[in-house]
């Protein structure tokens, strides 16, 4: 008896990550102030930030690969914003071929779901809303630019007057920050409500990650049926905008991000769902790159101590922003969120394949010599490897 205690005391000794759960590893307070600084004291960074943990007993480390989507996930959606039995089209990919410059060839998808109500377009009567589905796979295999785009009112009719909102047009997506949408009557928690059904209806393995505010883009006088984003956004109508990102064992950190474009990268997004709601409900919808588990690469993984990772912090933050230090008065930085969460990364050893790892992120905003504001809603301005304390460079995936 005596030996199987003091066998199972070793164990104890020697495998502490491997009984302990997540919380007991990392020893990360539920909220933490401190304030970090470059050696010249112009770059200063505050720290007042709430600290999350999600309460979970292991982390596995997964092997993921990004895919199409599938003809449940399309016709669900369509059902969910269209209206079942409102809608024509298929769920099915037409598909066409292009040879780059450099030779090759990359096959294009796209399926287009249409309300069966239509309005007056530019040339000829088009539908009222529209889902429609992209996707490129590129010679080596490797997927790009894939998602599903709800557009409640279609870029293609005539009328003008309905407020249009697109997060892919280049302009910011700002935090809230305690503001509400300008020209929007919907309180944060009425449009989140909205936007969560709709979530969980159509996406239901993913989370609440974030939210912020969009204002409406303007159709370019120039180029009929073209909108655009504006310079000067006052005066323009605004929506909320809400993140959702995949769960597994862990949330996924989600950062509005994607993978550099090279050839030997997956040069996709990280999956994610954007839900933009305003005063006549939802607006525009956007699913990006779904991804498929391979395999389980380590059914369990041992985490460094919260402090380490802030030793980490406190080393690095200064010098992602020391550069702004030649160009004036240097930057003022403020975290007010630190995740733990899941990061997909590349392999070098498959670079049609990626890894979901454990990272810290920290998010927040940063004013650069004294005037611009580089605010951002859902900005991880660093993100951390929880098992080594590695830095992580989310452009190029490792």
């Amino acid at each position: 008896m005596k030996r199987i205690l003091a066998f199972l005391l070793m164990l104890l000794l020697l495998c502490p990550a491997a009984l302990a759960d997540v919380q007991s590893q990392v020893s990360a307070p539920a909220h933490v102030t401190d304030t970090f600084q470059s050696n010249t004291g112009k770059t200063v960074i505050t720290i007042d930030a709430d600290v999350t943990v999600p309460d979970v007993d292991k982390i596995p480390i997964y092997l993921i690969t990004p895919r199409l989507f599938n003809a449940e996930e399309m016709t669900r959606a369509a059902d969910v914003l269209l209206g079942k039995g409102k809608w024509t089209g298929s769920a099915g990919y037409s598909k066409q071929n292009s040879t780059g410059f450099d030779g090759a060839v990359r096959t294009h998808y796209l399926a287009e779901l249409d309300t069966i109500e239509q309005t007056e377009g530019l040339y000829w009567p088009v539908a009222v809303s529209v889902v429609r589905v992209q996707a490129q796979r590129l010679a080596n295999g490797m997927m790009h630019e894939t998602f599903l785009r709800y557009s409640r009112w279609n870029e293609e009719a005539a009328d003008a007057t309905h407020a249009r909102y697109n997060v892919e047009d280049g302009s910011i997506v700002s935090p809230a920050d305690g503001r509400g949408p300008n020209k929007c009557a919907i309180t944060l928690e009425e449009a989140k409500a909205q936007a969560d059904v709709i979530a969980a209806q159509i996406a239901p393995h993913m989370a609440y990650a974030g939210c912020g505010i969009k204002h409406e883009c303007i159709q370019d006088t120039v180029r009929p049926g073209q909108y655009s984003a504006v310079l000067n956004t006052e005066g323009l109508r605004e929506a909320w905008v809400f993140y959702y990102a995949p769960v597994y064992n862990l949330p996924c950190n989600f950062a509005k991000s994607g993978l550099a474009d090279y050839n030997y990268s997956v040069s996709c997004r990280e999956e994610s769902l954007c839900v933009i709601i305003d005063d006549e409900g939802i607006q525009d919808l956007y699913w990006y790159q779904p991804y498929d588990i391979v395999d389980t690469l380590q059914e369990d993984c041992s985490l460094l101590p919260f402090d380490s990772i802030m030793q980490v912090a406190r080393s690095i933050l200064p010098l992602t922003l020391v550069s702004y230090e030649r160009e004036g008065t240097g930057a003022k930085a403020r975290i007010t969120d630190i995740r733990l969460g899941y990061l997909r990364v590349m392999r070098p050893d498959q670079p049609d394949m990626l890894t979901l790892i454990p990272v810290w992120d920290f998010y927040g905003t940063v004013t650069f010599n004294g005037s611009f504001i580089q605010n951002w809603a859902c900005h991880s301005w660093l993100t951390i490897n929880a098992i080594d304390g590695t830095v992580i460079d989310r452009q190029y995936g490792y």
